[in-house]
């Protein structure tokens, strides 16, 4: 009961702190940190909504609007107006496509894989994780079956480098279950991914991070979209987190930029 009076508080103060940062404080903001906030506040609003609220339709509107201000910045990147540095259009930063997909509008998830790779900024270092795990991503959501098997291909053929095992029992097993239809692949790559969860993210310092898989949850819905049923049953991937929505895409957009 105390872990869970203490997380409610902890969801609170951090609910309450980025409405207030969207509404007051970002407009003191330059306007590069002004996008860099409202991805990240955008981000932890999304998860909040989702997982303390039980709001599945404004979480969905949250995790779009990071979206698109990830957006901004591989739009702007190249017209070098701003100082924006090379991270935010890197194949570094893969996580931007889970909250593209989370987002809820499938347009917009597959503009976002696009985009991703398409901006050379460093030598990628292929063998880590965050580069194989986002061009897997990548394609698929492009439902791309050739250039998807062959990222997850290179994710088992690193299972024997530290960290890496993790995610080709999990993530590249869930990848190879979407890209091809294969329901019983999927659900034992989520089943890994969920188990795994939480101890992840604790080495990682991601304390929000521990109680909603937005990873598991994005795919789940993706592979949800494309007809495969999902039968793992965890506490971090209620059904709820599923349910189709009905948003008003359009009259979503990134503001507090002038």
């Amino acid at each position: 009961m105390e872990h869970t009076e203490s997380l409610n508080e902890y969801l609170d103060e951090v609910y309450m702190d980025c409405k207030q940062l969207l509404k007051e404080e970002i407009k003191s903001f330059a306007t590069v940190k002004k996008v860099i906030a409202l991805e990240e506040s955008n981000g932890i609003l999304g998860k909040i909504e989702m997982l303390y609220k039980k709001n599945i339709a404004e979480g969905r509107k949250c995790f779009y609007k990071a979206s698109l201000a990830r957006e901004w910045f591989y739009v702007e990147f190249p017209k070098k107006e701003y100082d924006i540095e090379s991270y935010y259009v890197s194949t570094y930063a893969y996580e931007s496509l889970y909250y593209a997909i989370l987002g809820g509008r499938k347009e917009q998830a597959v503009h976002m894989a696009q985009l991703y790779g398409s901006i050379k900024v460093e030598d990628v270092q292929e063998f880590l994780p965050t580069v194989l795990l986002g061009f897997g991503l990548k394609y698929v959501i492009l439902d791309d079956l050739v250039h998807a098997l062959e990222y997850v291909q290179k994710i088992d053929d690193n299972k024997r480098k530290r960290g890496m095992k993790q995610y080709s029992e999990g993530h590249a097993r869930a990848y190879r279950g979407i890209i091809e239809r294969d329901e019983a692949q999927l659900n034992k790559g989520l089943e890994y991914m969920l188990k795994h969860h939480a101890a992840r993210m604790r080495r990682n310092g991601n304390y929000l991070d521990e109680f909603f898989a937005y990873d598991s949850v994005a795919l789940a819905m993706l592979a949800k979209d494309r007809g495969i049923a999902i039968t793992v049953k965890h506490d971090l991937l209620p059904i709820e987190y599923l349910e189709d929505t009905r948003i008003d895409y359009a009259a979503l957009q990134l503001h507090g930029l002038d």
